[in-house]
């Protein structure tokens, strides 16, 4: 428990009285607890939500409250979590709840209004996206918890204030509760102040390095631009909000120097505050380089949209002096840069609400790879209004500006989140059920208008999985906090990976759109796709174990390895295997026949068909295995068939 350890080191120094007009009084005491769906219980990424809340508490009251927080990975999951309410016994508890935290959320909560007293119960402040969509659901189970809705600082100060009887409930912005009658109320919400943002704990750092996770850092808040596909705004409020250029100079300098190499801005749009803006922050990180307060290795990646490189139509001058920002970042260590394309299609911008046109999506990719910096699109293949010819049109545009194997996922697919505008049109296009929310998942069922469309993603869906055990990872790597520690040999090496990973994807897909315009019923013509594609994922990766073994592949360290191999024993099942039993031993023979010179690790195979037994992957019968039931379930894929039809949007 990495962070109990930390974490009791910094309140045995916390822990003290102030001295009030001649009176000792105890500092409040706040809790932050970060609760998110356990995917992967290895890597630990900074969990902004609460470090940016911690150091806006402690920058404003100082030493008139002490802060703590856990982490749902670090403290032990929701037993931890308990552990630390009864240890710490806060005046406020904050849980930051992140995607897919609904189950262990209630744990928590069941513990506090069921297992404490009145006089022991904290107040408790429900936060992060998980509750501000959710808040009437929270407050029907739990009447006398507090939603906070959107940003944080604010609410958490008021808060404070409340507790110390200095302000009534209602004055507290931006929250909704239940008032003594019972009744749900809302108070005004603060989300467009402008006040600046402070710098963040830094609590978790060591362990986020420790476990190769990945660091998150902001600058502002907040975009301009008014896209679609979006629930941002829902969330966080109109208006932006930026942190003071000496704040996020605080926040590098804390991370590099507890060992941080490579950070995450999270901003949805870095230019937002414009360009004079962004050339103080790359000028003053180069200076701080060169004084050696930033490690000189200290890399980062941002995000920023298309129309703050280039805008048709613009004067020459105008879309220059943009990327000069650009040239300067990259001085400072700006290595990837993610651009929200989305799409290589008119008609699908459209739907998704998207400012810029195909020409400036692809000149703002031109532009930034000439600089040298790699260039992540964010890309949404389908959408529930996707035809075959746009899906060709999507796959036609990455191949022609390079992008083929940069797209974060080629067969991303938008989720209709609750509170955007695309989704609104499509539940009244009648594709997406409007009575299927899931509180867990923030979304909707959906389906899609070609049934076709639908069929192939549903076809790529088993070979896929066996892809994503090893893709997923390698793109974690990619933006750990350690990536920018090793040689620069060894980060295009993993890079070339993740590219080809991307690459085979989709190019998997180009070759099920074309089938899918003859005959997509064709099982033969399938079957030798999914040969031909399966062949190149296992070549992938057992080139990959074998770089790895060679030693020019250190990150990631033994996990890396063993998730290339969980990967590569699925394919090999699924495509040798599917209609019979087999053991270990089988399994390996079939890998050498991949690849003769391949050297296999027998008991890393045993050890992962046992954990897949384990998962009901597999199950074992008289003498060998065979696949199990839980061997090609998916969640979140879409309906085949249409709901009923429903009225034009």
């Amino acid at each position: 428990m990495l962070c109990t350890r930390h974490l009791n080191t910094r309140l045995a120094t916390l822990l003290h009285s102030k001295i009030i007009g001649g009176y000792a009084e105890k500092p409040a005491k706040v809790l932050f607890s970060f609760v998110n769906h356990i995917r992967d219980e290895s890597k630990i990424d900074n969990p902004l939500s609460i470090t940016a809340l911690a150091g806006s508490l402690e920058a404003e009251y100082k030493d008139t409250i002490v802060v703590a927080m856990t982490h749902h990975l670090l403290s032990g999951g929701e037993l931890g979590i308990i552990n630390e309410i009864k240890k710490q016994q806060p005046d406020i508890l904050g849980l930051s709840l992140g995607f897919g935290s609904l189950a262990s959320a209630k744990k928590i909560l069941d513990f506090v209004y069921n297992n404490l007293t009145s006089e022991q119960q904290p107040l408790v402040s429900l936060g992060n996206i998980m509750a501000s969509y959710n808040a009437d659901l929270f407050l029907q189970m739990y009447p006398k918890a507090i939603v906070c809705l959107g940003l944080g600082e604010k609410t958490m100060s008021d808060l404070i204030k409340y507790k110390r009887g200095e302000i009534e409930l209602k004055d507290v912005a931006s929250i909704k509760y239940r008032d003594a009658a019972g009744q749900i109320v809302q108070t005004p919400l603060s989300n467009k102040e402008t006040g600046g943002l402070a710098a963040q704990n830094t609590v978790f750092l060591s362990d986020v390095v420790e476990s190769g996770g990945v660091v998150y850092l902001e600058t502002s808040r907040g975009c301009p631009f008014h896209c679609a596909i979006c629930d941002r705004k829902n969330f966080q409020g109109g208006g932006w909000r930026s942190k003071s250029i000496e704040n996020v100079l605080k926040d590098i300098v804390a991370a590099s120097k507890l060992g941080v190499r490579n950070v995450n801005f999270v901003d949805e749009d870095l230019f937002a505050g414009g360009v004079s803006r962004v050339l103080d922050l790359a000028d003053r990180i180069i200076e701080l380089k060169k004084t050696g307060e930033i490690a000189p290795n200290f890399i980062f990646g941002t995000s920023c949209s298309v129309r703050h490189i280039y805008i048709e139509g613009d004067a020459l001058e105008k879309n220059e002096n943009r990327l000069q920002a650009f040239i300067k970042l990259r001085d400072a260590g700006l290595k990837v840069l993610f651009i929200g394309i989305e799409s290589g299609t008119t008609e699908q911008l459209k739907r998704y609400g998207k400012a810029a046109n195909i020409k400036e999506n692809r000149e703002a990719i031109i532009r930034i790879e000439q600089m040298g910096i790699y260039v992540v699109p964010g890309f949404i293949m389908f959408d529930p209004q996707v035809t075959l010819s746009e899906l060709k049109d999507n796959i036609d545009f990455l191949r022609s500006t390079g992008m083929d194997s940069r797209i974060t996922y080629p067969l991303k697919t938008y989720i209709p989140l609750k509170g955007s505008a695309y989704t609104e049109t499509l539940i009244k296009l009648g594709l997406v059920d409007a009575e299927s929310y899931s509180p867990d998942r923030l979304a909707y069922d959906y389906y899609f208008q070609e049934k076709t469309v639908a069929n192939i993603l549903h076809l790529l869906k088993d070979w896929e999985d066996s892809q994503s055990m090893f893709f997923w990872d390698l793109k974690i790597i990619f933006r750990s906090a350690n990536y920018g520690r090793v040689s620069i040999e060894e980060q295009n090496l993993l890079r070339k990976y993740t590219d080809e990973q991307t690459k085979i994807l989709l190019d998997y897909l180009a070759d099920m759109v074309n089938l899918a315009e003859s005959d997509l019923d064709n099982e033969s013509a399938r079957e030798k796709l999914s040969q031909k594609y399966s062949r190149r994922l296992i070549l992938d990766l057992l080139d990959f174990i074998a770089n790895y073994e060679k030693g020019k592949i250190t990150l990631g360290g033994a996990e890396i390895r063993k998730i290339a191999y969980a990967g590569l024993i699925r394919e090999v099942i699924r495509v040798h295997f599917k209609h019979q039993s087999f053991d270990a031993l089988a399994l390996a023979g079939i890998l050498t026949q991949y690849s003769a010179a391949a050297e296999i690790d027998f008991e890393q195979i045993k050890t992962i068909l046992n954990e897949f037994a384990t998962k009901q992957l597999l199950k074992w019968q008289k003498k060998g295995y065979v696949i199990g039931s839980q061997f090609d379930v998916y969640q979140n894929i879409p309906y085949v068939d249409l709901p009923r039809p429903a009225r034009e949007p």
